[in-house]
């Protein structure tokens, strides 16, 4: 094949990373499929000799990666539980917001019932997921663990089963159980610590 079939080649990756960046809810992902996406643009306009090409996208690269120098090293968020009761007003119009994307992940009936373990999961105050759980024996079982789509980067999960003990009696508890429901909800799991059981449940392990 010819180098310019090549060089195409080249510059459709770079179109789509592109393109691809600016689908993404997560920002910090958007910024590094968008740096991705520069550099291979940078390539392509030097492969075609077309250097206001090549230029664009360097400024575009560099552009990027100023913005994930400080998205990485400004402050840590402060991530903390806020428990609430079943019957709680701001909780029954979240449940209304995201009813959609929650019965997506966990089914039309979520079971908060009477739950002794409600609340909402915070960042910097904002309400960005929400846990209902229940004591049974030894396992604690998570009916409900959603995070809204802007907030899915693994900060909430990983600090929520990091930190059960902050927020709940844990005494007794030797791991906490959960239905996948959907491959994204696997793919969740997996990624915070969770496999599955000889019952089909993904389970963690506690202490």
């Amino acid at each position: 094949m010819e180098a310019s079939f090549w060089f195409e080649v080249v510059g459709y990756v770079a179109s789509a990373l592109i393109a691809l960046s600016i689908l993404q809810q997560s920002i910090l992902r958007l910024r590094v499929i968008g740096l991705v996406g520069a550099v291979v643009g940078v390539v392509y306009g030097l492969l075609i000799v077309a250097y206001p090409v090549a230029a664009l996208n360097l400024v575009i690269a560099v552009i990027h990666t100023v913005s994930l120098r400080r998205l990485t090293t400004s402050r840590r968020e402060k991530v903390s539980f806020l428990p609430v009761a079943a019957d709680d007003p701001y909780l029954e119009r979240f449940l209304d917001f995201h009813a959609e994307d929650l019965e997506r992940f966990h089914g039309p009936a979520l079971g908060i019932g009477d739950a002794p373990v409600v609340g909402f999961l915070l960042r910097d105050m904002v309400p960005a997921g929400l846990l209902v759980a229940r004591p049974d024996g030894s396992d604690l079982v998570v009916e409900v663990d959603y995070v809204i789509p802007r907030y899915r980067d693994l900060v909430l999960g990983r600090y929520l089963f990091a930190h059960l003990d902050e927020f709940m009696d844990t005494e007794g508890i030797r791991r906490v159980v959960t239905d996948a429901g959907i491959p994204e909800h696997e793919k969740y799991l997996a990624r915070v610590g969770f496999a599955p059981d000889h019952s089909g449940r993904w389970a963690l392990p506690l202490g």
